[in-house]
């Protein structure tokens, strides 16, 4: 998320039931809506030229480099997100959890399928859905 829509981010998220339940920031902020899901946010700080950082844990820095970022599509809603190939190279330096071998095993998964499907071109958003 571009850290200047962050306090309006976390305000239509209050309207929508959610809560904060982990507050990492500047490096994250996690919500919830009991019965519905999580929102996980990482605030990014964007330079003019499209290149993003985001801080970590321990006083550096992640890297969002320009073009990153796609568009993918949540219960038929296109949203920004995350390139697949960025989201698997934010999966590795640390040790993995059941939850990111889960996510790194889509995430292969859809990088297969988008190298097999002749209509995936380089540069062509990803879908992503919902369930």
């Amino acid at each position: 998320m571009d850290a200047r829509g962050e306090r309006a981010t976390l305000d239509a998220l209050g309207r929508l039931g959610y809560q904060v339940q982990t507050d990492w920031r500047p490096v994250r902020v996690e919500l919830g809506r009991p019965g519905i899901g999580w929102v996980d946010l990482h605030p990014v700080i964007f330079d003019d030229t499209g290149h993003g950082r985001q801080h970590d844990l321990d006083d550096g820095w992640f890297d969002y480099p320009a073009g990153c970022l796609t568009i993918g599509h949540l219960d038929g809603h296109p949203i920004p997100c995350l390139s697949i190939d960025q989201q698997i190279r934010f999966h590795t330096g640390y040790p993995p959890r059941d939850v990111d071998r889960h996510d790194l095993a889509l995430l292969q998964h859809l990088r297969a399928c988008q190298r097999r499907s002749p209509s995936t071109r380089p540069g062509r958003p990803t879908r992503v859905t919902s369930g």
